[in-house]
Order: structure tokens, then sequence, then C-alpha cells
């Protein structure tokens, strides 16, 4: 059996989609994890070529260039405020 989209939708966690289409978790936590992931890339003043892995909301892990993910989760921060401030 098939579940519908809005089935689908109801049992997804909270998140937000990146411009490429990764689902990223919005949960106090992943925030967290996320917030110091950006921080040490930015203090340890990681290149832009350099590759990390992230994890979408389903555990699946994602290699991407830190030029590639510093204005991802950028946007991701703003999104996580966004939630807080509403």
């Amino acid at each position: 059996m098939q579940l519908s989209q809005d089935e689908i939708d109801a049992i997804t966690p909270a998140h937000f989609v990146a411009d490429n289409g990764i689902k990223m978790d919005v949960s106090d936590d992943a925030q967290n994890a996320f917030s110091r992931m950006l921080a040490l890339i930015n203090e340890s003043g990681m290149a832009d070529a350099e590759t990390v892995v992230i994890k979408d909301i389903y555990g699946t892990r994602f290699g991407l260039t830190v030029g590639q993910l510093r204005p991802i989760l950028v946007a991701y921060g703003l999104h996580c405020y966004a939630l807080f401030t509403a």
C-alpha cells in the first residue's frame, strides 16, 4: 500500500528544505548541532573546497563542500529563527 502525500507529510519530521533539496531537521538538537558546525567551519578557517558531511531528517548522509554548505546553514538559521519568533 502506498501512502498519500498527506500521509507522508503527517509522518515527516519538521524540517527546512535547502535549495539542493536536502531536508534538514529543525529540532532544538539539530539547530544546536548545525550552529556548532557552522561555528567550527568559520573558526577553523576551512577552505570552501573542503568536504563535510551532514545528515538529513531521514539520517541519509550528504557530502558537500564548505562553499556549498555555508549558505545553506545561513538560510537554515534564518528559517529556524523565523520559527522561533512565530
